[in-house]
């Protein structure tokens, strides 16, 4: 058995004709270039792939080989996998050619035979370097250009795979800091065999709702501070790649929700470990923060403008409400201005510095509070979070629009608590205690709805329009805020759920 340890780069075609550069300050032990030909097996019941397993058939240099793959793990850009691998005869598996043992419980090679066939292709050609790290390491750094195809569709490759063959990550590492310099480069958490079942079945990627994280009351501080990063990195990068895939708003707001999720993971964790190596990720992260501020004005103008206009459609004024709206969505970034910020250079090392810093906390020594049990922890941070809300206005009485908006900030990182370590918790208390401060906080997005319309109505010349508009305005919230104060008030009646454990 192998265990692959790679870091894996989407990158821009030109690449490949600056890479032998980059390499000058190496030694580059070899160079070689194939063409690999490859299809993946599976039951019709994805047995395979539903159990964390790939088959894979490779043709290269008048060669067969067969790969079976095992769940591994996936932080960033680092895949970790074991492997086996058995050359064979022909392009189909001989399954009884692996040894017995490295099946999962349940499994049989003899059934699996006969009832496995070919689920998707992906061909490419391969380029590689064998880079010797003066003395420190050998990685063969891959460049492939080629094409996943099944039935259903096609989807290009063009990335990057440094393997450490000899030496520790940090060699890897240090290597690809020098590949994120290279064109549209970023780092890939979706396997071409991922990619390829995606095809395959007809099932694209699909959006996720951001969840908790699966946390487990009896594991350390530690264990569960990585589970949250690795989940938050994980759902950042699923909507960046859905985003680049499909420009969807929806997938852009879901990935800026993904990095503030890591924000305030390392809030929540980070004081806890005592040490300041965060620091430099952490300042890339709030500057990541501040270029995607502008996305809340955004999703506002959008709404308010997509189906037509319905939402405003009613106003006498609409046409020049709507195109003042319009001129306004047209004065912030637009989709090239985002991809240009995803394949940035300064994007991919934030990424790739997250990664080796996660990387390296699982192997750091490990203190007293990192090592005690995961659930006093979580009691600790969430009072202090529940505190933190009723110091603030939204616990007094005669909340006043302005309150509202506010808190936003404050009442997001303070759900975002609760999405962090909550899960070791009843379910039941909890979702019923947080259930009203998360209506508060849908209220307050839909007051930001009207923020621009209410903007408008003051730019009007006094007269009749201006009064209509933000009549309607005003009508628009009170209505919005008598719900808000009801889900207020429902709120603070509730005990903290982390007190109503048997």
């Amino acid at each position: 058995m192998d265990t692959e340890i790679e870091i894996k780069f989407f990158v821009s075609p030109q690449a490949v004709d600056l890479m032998p550069e980059l390499f000058d300050k190496y030694q580059v032990c070899s160079i070689n270039k194939q063409q690999l030909s490859n299809v993946y097996f599976d039951t019709s019941e994805r047995e395979l792939q539903k159990a964390g397993l790939g088959l894979r058939v490779r043709c290269f240099d008048d060669k067969i080989e067969q790969t079976i793959k095992l769940s591994g793990s996936v932080v960033g850009g680092l895949h970790q996998r074991p492997e086996y691998n058995e050359s064979i005869a022909s392009n189909r598996p001989e399954l009884s050619r692996f040894k017995a043992d490295i099946w999962p419980e349940g499994f049989e090679a003899a059934d699996l035979q006969a009832r496995i066939n070919p689920v998707f292709s992906n061909d490419f050609e391969r380029q590689t370097w064998l880079i010797d790290c003066n003395g420190k390491g050998l990685v063969e750094v891959a460049f492939d250009l080629g094409e996943i195809s099944t039935a259903n569709g096609h989807e290009s490759i063009c990335e990057i795979e440094l393997e450490l063959l000899k030496g520790s990550e940090e060699v890897l590492f240090l290597l690809a800091q020098d590949i994120a310099t290279l064109p549209e480069a970023r780092l890939v958490n979706q396997s071409k065999a991922q990619r390829g079942y995606a095809l395959a079945q007809e099932q694209p990627l699909q959006e996720q709702a951001l969840d908790y994280v699966s946390v487990t009351a009896q594991g350390s501080v530690l264990q569960n501070m990585l589970a949250a990063f690795q989940y938050g990195l994980s759902y950042w990068q699923h909507h960046e790649y859905l985003y680049l895939a499909h420009n969807q708003l929806s997938a852009l707001m879901k990935m800026r929700d993904g990095i503030n999720f890591i924000h305030q993971a390392s809030v929540t964790y980070l004081q806890a470990m005592q040490q300041t190596q965060y620091q430099d990720w952490l300042g890339e992260l709030n500057w990541l923060s501040s270029k995607l501020s502008w996305l809340d004005e955004y999703y506002a103008l959008c709404t308010l403008t997509e189906n037509k206009g319905h939402f405003i459609k009613k106003l006498s004024d609409y046409k020049g409400l709507k195109h003042s709206l319009k001129d306004q969505l047209g004065r912030l970034p637009d989709e090239t201005a985002v991809k240009e910020l995803i394949t940035s250079t300064r994007y991919c090392q934030l990424v790739l510095n997250l990664t080796q810093w996660m990387l390296e906390c699982s192997k750091m020594p490990q203190n007293a509070v990192l090592t005690q049990t995961f659930e006093p922890f979580a009691e600790k941070v969430l009072a202090k979070s529940w505190q933190e809300l009723l110091g603030s206005n939204l616990a007094n009485d005669g909340v006043e629009l302005a309150h509202y908006m506010a808190m936003k900030g404050q009442l997001s990182r303070n759900l975002m608590v609760g999405t962090c370590v909550g899960a070791c918790f009843n379910d039941d208390a909890r979702d019923e205690f947080r259930f009203p401060w998360l209506d508060i906080l849908r209220g307050i997005e839909d007051l930001e709805l009207l923020l621009p319309v209410f903007d408008y109505g003051q730019q009007l010349e006094e007269g009749e329009e201006k009064k209509k508009v933000l009549k309607w305005v005003k009508r628009k919230r009170q209505s919005i805020l008598h719900a808000m104060d009801l889900s207020r008030s429902q709120a603070l009646q509730f005990s903290p759920y982390w007190h109503n454990e048997a």
